[in-house]
């Protein structure tokens, strides 16, 4: 694990704690609050850190400023058979994808499949931790969302979709569920802001100008719109998507949105009204018992007989490389860096939660980690800098 000057160790237990303090600061409580604190830290030990602590200040800032409903009432709006649509009452997508999620597995632990369309809902930062909870309970997991535009259509200028992620999890014989989680952009606008933070070049097949043309300046493609991967098959995986959240869930058009936090005018989330739709498939029902793991077992043998095109790189799959930096990651600690501890702990102290305790990487003292920051020097013992 790489660590910067600067970088700090914080342990999932730690972690932990410190999510449900901020949590619970700012009114998000109950089982809300599991499934709040769950999906950021889920998202930090897979190693996809742009969709854990970075965005926590904005989470935390958007449910204390009321844009986003701490407590979010979901209200069933209609259902038939197997599926229902659902308001999300303004919550953050998290919770509000994860609870549609547990109704979608009800449903299909009496029906076989369930599925639960959402409007009204936000953000909903790594979409597989929901996708997973399909997976606890022995099915297969969908789930995909909306979001604001920021990619124009295929042979377009002006960005009319959101990146449209999606993401399946299923499970397995082994020891990890086989996830996949991607949006439909080649580059998420994220990269494309922390180049022009550091203003260095982009490469050319992530981003259009404004004028629709290609382009390396990351401060002209903020004023443009991101490309699909893959020209118009992304395009096209993008737009079935935006037909699902809106046409199912009833939420609103990608280019509907108006977001001054993704255009960099807010560090706080807005409300969103986005779109969300939850799946499960329940294959024991369809298949029996322990069928749809053995074939999956078999396909994933078959992955990986293939020989390896680079010696010592052998085929992985789908959601085994965030499985094996998750178990790296509760072994040695997460690093966060320097900086984003400082932002983290002004947080807590402003909202009234406990702050993050930390480690420096060689057991010395940290400084200048902000107000009330937690630094471990020795084995049980801290230091408030």
């Amino acid at each position: 694990m790489s660590r910067a000057a600067g970088d700090l160790v914080v342990e999932e237990g730690h972690l932990r704690r410190f999510l449900e303090g901020l949590g619970a600061a700012v009114g998000v409580g109950g089982r809300d609050l599991d499934y709040f604190v769950g999906g950021i830290l889920e998202a930090e030990l897979s190693g996809k850190s742009s969709h854990g602590l970075s965005l926590v200040p904005a989470y935390v800032g958007g449910i204390a400023s009321g844009a986003i409903s701490a407590r979010p009432h979901l209200e069933v709006l209609g259902s038939t058979g197997a599926a229902c649509v659902v308001d999300g009452g303004n919550g953050l997508g998290h919770v509000v994808l994860a609870r549609a999620m547990d109704r979608a597995v009800e449903i299909a632990g009496s029906l076989g499949i369930g599925l639960v369309a959402v409007r009204n809902s936000n953000h909903a930062g790594m979409l597989s931790f929901a996708a997973r909870r399909a997976v606890a309970s022995g099915m297969v997991g969908y789930v995909t969302s909306g979001g604001p535009a920021v990619m124009a259509p295929w042979g377009g200028r002006e960005p009319r979709l959101g990146t449209s992620p999606f993401a399946w999890a299923m499970p397995t014989g082994g020891g990890f569920p086989l996830v996949f989680d991607a949006g439909c952009s080649v580059a998420a606008r994220r990269k494309i802001r922390q180049a022009a933070a550091a203003n260095e070049a982009i490469p050319e097949s992530w981003a259009l100008d404004a004028e629709g043309a290609p382009t390396t300046d990351p401060h002209r493609a903020l004023l443009g719109s991101l490309v699909p991967f893959s020209g118009h098959k992304g395009y096209g995986l993008a737009l079935v998507n935006e037909v699902l959240v809106c046409g199912l869930a009833g939420g609103v058009l990608a280019a509907e949105v108006d977001s001054p936090f993704l255009r960099g005018e807010s560090e706080e989330l807005d409300s969103w009204r986005i779109g969300q739709i939850a799946l499960a498939i329940n294959a024991t029902s369809l298949v029996g018992s322990g069928t749809f793991e053995a074939a999956v077992e078999r396909i994933i043998d078959s992955m990986k007989s293939s020989t390896p095109a680079r010696e010592g790189e052998p085929v992985l799959i789908p959601g085994e490389h965030s499985w094996k930096v998750a178990a790296q990651r509760r072994r040695e600690g997460m690093t966060v860096a320097g900086s984003l501890l400082r932002k983290l702990n002004d947080l807590a102290a402003e909202v009234g939660a406990p702050p993050l305790e930390a480690r420096s990487p060689g057991g010395s003292l940290g400084t200048n980690l902000g107000r009330g920051t937690s630094v471990t020097t020795e084995p049980g013992t801290t230091t408030d800098a």
